[in-house]
């Protein structure tokens, strides 16, 4: 008698393990169907780390679309940033920074550096001067491949950083993720 009990108990698992483990194999297969079709990547937070002295900020940091309605031609990213090295360093807003869009999006280039701190910003392709503790931010035109609302721009950021001194320039790249708001 005691194999018999054994053998329903053997039976009463087997026949949970086939009622349960189709409805788990049902949820698995439901579950990475949504996992496939939907982008989780707009629920991820904005990110852009620089390397050496510059620190981002990307609470700070925007990304601009184009609005179609109107003609206007945004497409314009700002990038905050805090500096944080000893030395005194120049950024040059018209040719220190750029934007390496991934999957052969384009580049978007720099066109203007402020100084948050001393309000000096680059004009005719001046030099902006930061100090320890100083606070900027850059801006770049991403003309060449169109920023949509509500994509992301991600892809590699380099900004170079000028030794008042030697003139060295000393780049400070990291990777860049924003979503792309309207502008």
């Amino acid at each position: 008698m005691v194999r018999i009990n054994n053998n329903k108990k053997g039976q009463a698992a087997i026949e949970f393990l086939m009622t349960y483990g189709w409805m788990l194999l049902v949820v698995l297969i439901v579950g990475a169907l949504i996992f496939s079709f939907v982008d989780f990547g707009s629920l991820l937070p904005n990110k852009v780390e620089l390397s050496n002295n510059l620190r981002a900020d990307p609470t700070g940091s925007v990304a601009y679309s184009k609005d179609a309605a109107s003609n206007d031609t945004k497409n314009i990213v700002t990038v905050s940033f805090r500096y944080n090295g000893v030395k005194r360093v120049t950024i040059d807003g018209s040719t220190s920074g750029k934007i390496i869009r991934e999957a052969n999006s384009g580049t978007c280039t720099s066109f203007n550096v402020t100084n948050s701190d001393t309000l000096e910003t680059s004009q005719n392709a001046s030099a902006v001067t930061f100090l320890n503790g100083h606070t900027g931010y850059m801006m770049f035109n991403c003309t060449s491949t169109p920023l949509l609302n509500g994509d992301n721009l991600v892809g590699t950021i380099q900004i170079d950083v000028a030794d008042t001194k030697t003139g060295l320039k000393i780049p400070s790249s990291g990777p860049i993720r924003l979503q792309i708001i309207k502008g």
